[in-house]
């Protein structure tokens, strides 16, 4: 019976493994010789525990390496040269049933195949090192967590306390000297990490330092494998380094790149080398109407005062600035065109000088702009004609085209300007969903839609449903309204529309915003005015 039990364990365990072997992608080849009297399967269990805890944030992004393990007598390294088969080789130098070992020599080396690495300039390997020695105590603090509960085996699960200990003993010799920070750090260690970028004492301090914002962030782990891409591998100085890496890492990640880089004391921002050579943009003035495809252009004014040209691309918490013109990277040469992506925190003001039309037929035409004032939840504030209403929108005739507001984002519809911040401000904040009337009574409805005649289509429990004529009523209250700060910006138009941003996504030359009420608006470029940053 015992032995029945033992196999039915040991079989779930397999189809357990064999699954998680499945989707992790990378593949670990382990060396059969060397390793003492710890057993192959006992290895490769501590082995794909250490490199899951990083692996399993990479999402789709997940390695595709197979990985020849091997042992050796001189230290853990991974080899540039790869063996007959095409597999990278990693040497360790440990053995036995030291499993906190494997565990950190495994995840150090890992993450140099998560880099990406390649050989080149060791200027900047310092920095790769680190992260690495960052990986294995990230890694072993998520061993340390998880084997409480998930242990490869049942009886493993005692080794979580032994596993904590040995990164507590981690954290206590690489803490920093006298409460030091990274920047002063940084500023006295960076010519030796220079000259020597395994110096694992500093190595160590550095990851140290710089653990917090991955445990924090792990989704950002894929901003790694883009480290040594383009001049990655150049003789380049350290901040070039990390912009080079912003630049070659996905939008998504540039606010956590940033971020590192802040920590070093560094800016990832070049200084713009001339004015922008864009035409000058009046404060104020409408955008030029361009060919479709051309997206949007316009400057980027940042915290320092500088202004930035050229093509702009939005994505939540950053905006990305094309054909900028940057200062020369060493005396005697050339400023040289780039791209810089800005987090939300250091923009000031953005302005628009062309954007694309909606269609060919469209180009350098714009219908005119209306004066309805709709009033969302949040408090911003959209004006235009109410062209359609019904269960999921309200539709806006604006200077820059449609807008389509989700019905469920709107508080008032102000018919006549005024009345949200007039003298029926408190009673429209403290009554029932209903219509204002021009002759200052109140009936409590429910707005249904717009009827072909262009008058609202009301219900109401006293008189049931009954058509309203436009001319007629003053607002039409659907919820009530809670002023609060945007997160990141205020977009004002030229129509008079005051939008509070908590995230802005530009998809040609419409802006898709997620204003502070947490519901996304769908505008034309446009009609932008300036957006600047919020509180300012």
């Amino acid at each position: 019976m015992q032995a029945t039990i033992s196999f039915i364990i040991a079989l779930a365990m397999l189809s357990a493994a064999s699954a998680q072997n499945g989707t992790r992608g990378y593949q670990i080849h382990l060396e059969k010789t060397g390793w003492g009297e710890a057993s192959i399967n006992d290895i490769k269990a501590v082995l794909h525990s250490s490199c899951d805890s990083i692996h399993r944030h990479f999402g789709d992004l997940k390695e595709k390496e197979v990985l020849n393990v091997r042992r050796n007598n001189t230290g853990p390294i991974t080899l540039f040269k790869r063996n007959v088969r095409g597999e990278i080789i990693v040497e360790l130098n440990t053995g036995n049933r030291f499993w906190c070992q494997y565990a950190y020599q495994v995840a150090h080396e890992f993450c140099h195949v998560l880099c990406r690495f390649r050989n080149g300039s060791r200027k900047n390997l310092w920095f790769e090192e680190a992260l690495c020695e960052l990986a294995s105590m990230f890694s072993l603090r998520a061993m340390a967590k998880d084997w409480k509960t998930k242990a490869p085996y049942p009886n493993w699960k005692g080794y979580s306390e032994s596993i904590h200990d040995y990164v507590s003993d981690l954290e206590k010799k690489f803490a920093m000297p006298d409460g030091m920070s990274l920047v002063d750090f940084y500023k006295k260690n960076a010519d030796t990490l220079s000259k020597n970028p395994t110096d694992r004492p500093i190595n160590g301090r550095v990851a140290l330092a710089l653990l917090s914002a991955f445990e924090t962030n792990p989704e950002h782990w894929p901003a790694v494998a883009y480290l040594n891409s383009g001049k990655g591998k150049d003789d380049i100085s350290f901040a070039n380094y990390l912009r080079n890496w912003n630049e070659q890492a996905p939008p998504k990640h540039s606010i956590f790149i940033h971020s590192i880089a802040r920590r070093f004391g560094i800016s990832l921002y070049f200084k713009a080398a001339t004015t922008p050579a864009l035409k000058k943009i009046e404060i104020g003035s409408r955008p030029e109407i361009a060919a479709v495809g051309s997206g949007i252009e316009g400057s980027v004014i940042v915290n320092a005062g500088d202004e930035f040209a050229g093509k702009l691309a939005f994505e939540p918490g950053t905006i990305r600035v094309s054909g900028v013109l940057s200062k020369p990277l060493s005396p005697g040469k050339a400023g040289q065109d780039s791209s810089q992506t800005f987090a939300s925190e250091d923009v000031q003001i953005v302005r628009f000088s062309k954007v694309e039309a909606e269609t060919v037929a469209s180009a350098g035409k714009l219908p005119p702009s209306p004066d309805r004032r709709i009033w969302l939840k949040g408090g911003s504030l959209v004006v235009g004609k109410v062209t359609d209403v019904d269960s999921k929108s309200v539709t806006l005739e604006t200077g820059g085209g449609l807008t389509m507001l989700p019905r469920a984002a709107v508080a008032v519809i102000d018919m006549r300007g005024g009345t949200v911040e007039g003298e029926w401000r408190l009673m429209l904040q403290g009554t029932p969903p209903g219509y204002l009337l021009e002759n200052n009574n109140f009936v409590e409805a429910k707005l249904q839609g717009m009827t072909k005649e262009g008058g609202f289509s009301t219900w109401s429990p006293i008189f049931g449903r009954r058509e309203v004529a436009l001319s007629k009523v003053r607002a039409v209250k659907l919820a009530s309204i809670q002023k609060k700060q945007s997160k990141e910006f205020v977009i004002t138009t030229l129509s008079g529309s005051i939008i509070l941003a908590d995230s802005i996504i530009s998809k040609g030359a419409r802006l898709i915003v997620r204003d502070n009420s947490r519901y996304f608006l769908n505008i034309h470029a446009s009609e932008v005015l300036e957006i600047r940053r919020a509180g300012d």
